[in-house]
């Protein structure tokens, strides 16, 4: 008996690994992280989610790549982005309900921002000398844009929870109001469905 109980827990415990190793990722996915940092945790907070980060999967010439905004604009191997994952957390995985694109066109855009900078203020069209700065659900936004335009999660950022902590994130200048979004909009958006996690 003890023998099939520990059988079990040992299949019990890979099933989310084989679950998350046959989800057949497809070019133009979500995938929605949990991270550790402290202004990630005013994100969640401020959101209603556990996702404080995101990014775009690709498929290129085989490499499995996440498009994203951390540090800057960049090209991540998969693995290294999901080695990132929050303790004991899991990826999740969303995708459009209906393609529009092209994966070849995805590829080319993504490319295109690649190398731009990130915007720590969250703003919507913020600027330096190397073009738009980004954060990463922004990042998505303006990804997707020329295929889904509005459908696409955008409302006026709120930062009323943990506000003393917000404004010292911001050094006294809080963007209440202005236009933006976070990977919990894409958590809740109609515009995808779940896959799975990673």
């Amino acid at each position: 008996m003890l023998f099939k109980v520990t059988i079990f827990i040992f299949v019990a415990t890979l099933l989310p690994a084989v679950f998350g190793a046959n989800l057949n990722l497809k070019t133009g996915d979500l995938l929605l992280q949990p991270l550790g940092c402290w202004s990630c945790f005013l994100i969640e907070e401020q959101e209603a989610t556990k996702y404080s980060h995101m990014g775009v999967y690709l498929n290129l010439d085989g490499q499995e790549l996440v498009l994203e905004a951390y540090g800057e604009v960049k090209l991540t191997p998969l693995n290294n982005f999901l080695a990132r994952t929050e303790g004991d957390e899991k990826v999740l995985v969303r995708r459009f309900n209906e393609r529009k694109f092209s994966y070849e066109k995805v590829v080319d855009k993504s490319l295109s921002f690649e190398g731009l900078s990130y915007d720590d203020q969250f703003l919507w069209d913020n600027v330096n000398e190397s073009g738009e700065k980004l954060y990463c659900s922004e990042l998505v936004y303006k990804l997707f844009y020329e295929f889904y335009g509005e459908l696409l999660p955008l409302k006026p950022m709120r930062y009323d929870k943990n506000r003393p902590h917000w404004f010292k994130f911001f050094k006294g200048n809080i963007p209440d109001g202005k236009l933006g979004n976070s990977p919990g909009d894409f958590e809740r958006s109609e515009l995808f469905k779940t896959i799975g996690e990673l």
